[in-house]
């Protein structure tokens, strides 16, 4: 079946006149991109906020096995013999016990390091979500001045992270990890 000239373009004029483009809201394509931004920096404030709680439970880990391993070697050297049966701690050799105790205060050191590293970290990782909180903040104005101050989304759900809370607790793990380093000098010069 052949069409002439005159069917086609008439065909093709209906088609042009059938196609009406959607009229474009600047206004809807604002607020979804608005929408989508808020999602956006809520799920970075949340990964950002789970990345710190995470590392500050593993050094809570580490520490805890790090401070007890610590006092154990401590009070098995500062242990009084009971019995004679428990005569083999008067026994230990002053060179072993200066062997450990080095070991132990060059771990101590390398704990301080630790601390202070993840310290940073915090600290760092606490500035990326201020970034990201003051993003999504200034994204909720601008939504809310759009929307002549009516707001219609939620406010933030995850406040800013407890920097002082974790600040804190750093520094009292350096602190402990420091009279740890004294402890085993000690040990050192009793011997």
């Amino acid at each position: 079946m052949k069409r002439n000239k005159n069917q086609q373009s008439s065909l093709n004029g209906e088609d042009k006149k059938m196609y009406v483009p959607p009229k474009l809201s600047l206004e809807n394509e604002h607020i979804e991109l608005t929408k989508t931004l808020t999602v956006h920096l809520e799920n970075k404030v949340k990964e950002v906020h789970n990345n710190i709680r995470h590392i500050t439970q593993l050094t809570m880990t580490w520490f805890a096995f790090f401070v007890t391993t610590n006092f154990l070697s401590l009070g098995w050297f500062a242990k009084v013999p009971s019995s004679k049966s428990e005569k083999f701690n008067s026994q230990i050799n002053p060179r072993m016990i200066c062997i450990v105790a080095g070991v132990f205060i060059i771990q101590n050191f390398l704990g301080i390091i630790g601390v202070v590293m993840v310290r940073k970290t915090v600290i760092a990782k606490t500035l990326q979500a201020s970034i990201y909180e003051n993003w999504l903040l200034s994204t909720y104005k601008s939504y809310f001045d759009q929307e002549n101050n009516k707001p219609q989304m939620n406010a933030l759900e995850y406040p800013g992270v407890p920097i002082t809370l974790y600040d804190r607790i750093l520094i009292l793990l350096g602190v402990v990890v420091i009279f740890l380093v004294v402890a085993w000098m000690l040990v050192l010069i009793w011997t």
